[in-house]
């Protein structure tokens, strides 16, 4: 439980920061088009592989230190929990692909336990997660 806690305080935190960062930036304005020259200059610029020294594990949520922890919190209202879950897709459908269905196998039960495998591919349109240009070759 406090581990979920801790997750969703710091998906709250990154949310706050996004939230914060689009206000003063102004929503009102077009996007431009993006250069090939543009796109690989930030493969350089925004690069995090190694900023934290290479046994680090947490990544850019190094940049989540204990005082943006505490703006984030100063901002909460009313304290309910929002979860940004939804239901994990259980037949194709116009909008589920077949890859992303999630599977349950059963896999053996006895007097003393169970053991199941899931599957699901979280990649593509149907199920939502949090990703990256790590995924993306060049």
């Amino acid at each position: 439980m406090e581990r979920y806690l801790k997750y969703t305080l710091m998906i709250g935190v990154l949310l706050a920061a996004v939230l914060e960062f689009s206000m003063s930036q102004g929503r009102d304005q077009t996007p431009a088009t993006v250069t090939p020259a543009e796109y690989l200059r930030w493969r350089t610029e925004y690069k995090n592989w190694g900023r934290w020294g290479a046994d680090d594990q947490k990544g850019t949520t190094n940049l989540i230190t204990p005082q943006k922890v505490l703006s984030a919190a100063k901002l909460v209202k009313n304290g309910i929990v929002v979860s940004l879950a939804h239901a994990e897709p259980q037949k194709v459908e116009a909008d589920v692909a077949a890859a992303g269905v999630f599977h349950r196998t059963t896999n053996a039960i006895s007097a003393t336990n169970t053991t199941d495998t899931y599957q699901v591919s979280y990649h593509g349109l149907t199920v939502a997660h949090m990703d990256s240009f790590c995924h993306f070759f060049f």
